[in-house]
């Protein structure tokens, strides 16, 4: 099992070192881990020539210059005019935690410098290679507007960016690495007159050109997913030519091309990585941990994004980003539960699986397994759908997981809506459309001695001593899928019966549960039914009907819960036929 990670990112040093191999000139530049090392550093810069010495933080994240350490000292890179002044900064960088717009509130300890050589800067330039997934090409971006963000050049000044699009059969070719030149002085035009583009002189221009194929070489053969040099500079050297230099780079590699480059993977800094999706990587599962309080568990990219945009638009905010992937093996799923779970900032769960490839019952086993090992005491939901989803459904029944009904209700509750302008004394109309099953089966469950046929059920011998909320499979409680078809144009639940016997049960779907917040103060009951509605269990509430619900607080706060296909008067025996609706 190979490690995974979401495009592996280095530091600035490291991408100017591979920079460097493909032609692409840097500073002089001495990375430093400790502080004994910083002196000799710029020791040694001071001796090449420059008058400063730069002193750069190298974590893996924007804004460093703007950046503020938890110390209370200002900035990430600076600049010092003598070897003593570099020390003394390096002294309030190193082994101390910076926080910039990137990092977040928590920001990144500082565990290596970059010392370079102070570099006379006359024009900033950006320059950038990437896939353009519209087109499945390599794109060239550049812009006059180098040191700011890209993104508010995009957004106030888009008529300075500049874009080339690569052939990736043939490689950049000499003249689109000419037109990127000339579109960063601005001169494109004067080439067709014979003339090089001012300020850069044919030495210069033709350093551009060399410079730009290095940076798309460089994407291009470490299989990166982006090269990013802001600013590329045109600077001033100490006799007084200039020249153009990659003075900050950032490189993120394709994890998927990692296996063909060993010396790219050993740059692979943990440091900077969260300690979560260190572990994550371990069992190749694409996980990223975010600042919410919702775990999420999902399988496909896609899906988890949706995932993370409902808990969102619903006022949550997710926990992580997690794709188990469509063949995850049940090690997988146990270890990602595990990596959710371990996660302090988690307050509940919520796993969505559409299983296409993906085997819903590997899910579920390796959620048992993983709550089992490690316990569960937050609130966990877990939605199966598509292949193999009733042996998943299975496996969470009969796992014995604990879930006290007496405290949690035994209904999801999907809500509550508030309804604009609706005050207590109002009466909110609810008016059934369509309610029409979403899953080809329902669910009959039967508790010990509960309604009036509990001999239906002679494997039922009653709960055994210790049953309770911490072993709820003592009870002996029995569930049973029961499949659902359409038979001319009707809906049926079809139930065994004997050894070839079946029953047809005629499809009617209601809502158990439909109500608006009671005005109490405390967690109410959602058990017993009220004025304010709840769980009313009234099989006559099917498409076409109307209830009634007397508002209490402000915005009524309507909900619902509990979708049945089938009921009788009344849940005998608890054998009403529950399901999964689509509701209007």
């Amino acid at each position: 099992m190979s490690p995974a990670f979401i495009d592996m990112n280095i530091h600035e040093y490291q991408a100017k070192q591979l920079l460097a191999r493909y032609g692409v000139t840097v500073p002089l530049e001495i990375p430093a881990k400790s502080l004994a090392e910083v002196r000799p550093a710029a020791d040694k810069i001071t001796a090449s020539g420059s008058s400063r010495v730069v002193v750069k933080s190298q974590i893996h994240a924007g804004g460093r210059g703007k950046g503020t350490f938890k110390s209370g000292f200002q900035g990430g890179v600076k600049v010092a005019a003598s070897v003593d002044e570099a020390v003394g900064f390096a002294e309030k960088m190193l082994g101390n935690v910076l926080v910039t717009k990137q990092t977040g509130a928590d920001g990144r300890m500082v565990q290596t410098l970059l010392l370079a050589a102070g570099a006379k800067i006359k024009k900033e330039f950006y320059l950038a290679v990437l896939l353009n997934r519209e087109t499945s090409r390599p794109l060239i971006m550049a812009s006059t507007e180098g040191g700011m963000d890209i993104e508010e050049v995009a957004e106030k000044h888009p008529e300075k960016i500049f874009k080339e699009t690569i052939d990736p059969a043939v490689g950049i070719m000499p003249y689109q690495a000419r037109k990127i030149a000339a579109a960063l002085v601005g001169q494109a035009s004067s080439l067709s007159a014979g003339k090089m583009p001012a300020p850069l002189n044919t030495d210069m221009f033709n350093a551009c050109v060399k410079l730009i194929t290095g940076v798309y070489n460089t994407w291009w053969e470490c299989d990166a997913a982006m090269v990013e040099l802001n600013p590329l500079a045109v600077v001033e050297l100490a006799d007084g030519k200039e020249t153009v230099m990659a003075l900050d780079a950032k490189i993120s590699l394709d994890d998927n091309a990692l296996y063909r480059h060993k010396d790219i993977l050993e740059m692979r800094d943990l440091n900077e990585e969260a300690p979560l999706e260190i572990e994550a990587s371990k069992f190749a599962l694409n996980y990223i941990k975010l600042d919410g309080s919702i775990a999420c568990l999902v399988n496909g990219a896609g899906l988890a994004m949706s995932t993370m945009d409902i808990i969102q638009h619903f006022g949550g905010n997710p926990a992580n980003f997690l794709d188990v992937g469509g063949g995850a093996s049940k090690e997988q799923v146990t270890a990602a539960f595990k990596i959710i779970l371990s996660d302090p900032h988690v307050k509940g769960i919520l796993v969505n699986i559409f299983g296409g490839i993906m085997d819903c019952n590997v899910i579920a086993t390796g959620i048992v397994e993983a709550v089992k090992e490690v316990g569960l005491k937050l609130p966990l939901v877990v939605r199966l759908e598509g292949n193999n989803v009733l042996a998943g459904k299975a496996t969470l029944a009969a796992s014995g997981l604990a879930h006290d009904f007496a405290k949690d209700g035994p209904h999801v509750v999907m809500g509550p809506v508030a309804i604009e302008n609706a005050q207590a004394g109002d009466v909110l109309k609810v008016e059934m459309i369509s309610l029409l099953p979403r899953v080809p089966y329902g669910v009959i469950s039967n508790r010990h001695g509960k309604g009036a046929l509990p001999g239906e059920f002679p494997e039922n011998a009653g709960p055994q001593p210790g049953a309770g909320a911490a072993s709820p499979q003592l009870y002996n409680n029995v569930s049973k899928f029961v499949p659902i078809q359409r038979i001319d144009g009707k809906w049926y639940g079809i139930l065994a019966a004997g050894r070839e016997g079946k029953i047809h049960i005629p499809i009617a779907p209601f809502m158990g549960t439909m109500g608006v917040a009671p005005n109490v103060s405390g967690k109410p009951n959602s058990i017993p039914p009220g004025d304010y509605g709840g769980n009313l269990d009234i099989h006559y509430l099917t498409a076409g009907a109307t209830l009634y619900l007397p508002v209490q607080v402000p915005g009524a706060m309507f909900f619902i819960a509990d979708p049945h296909f089938a009921q009788g008067n009344g849940e005998v025996s608890l054998t009403e036929i529950e399901g999964s609706l689509r509701t209007t």
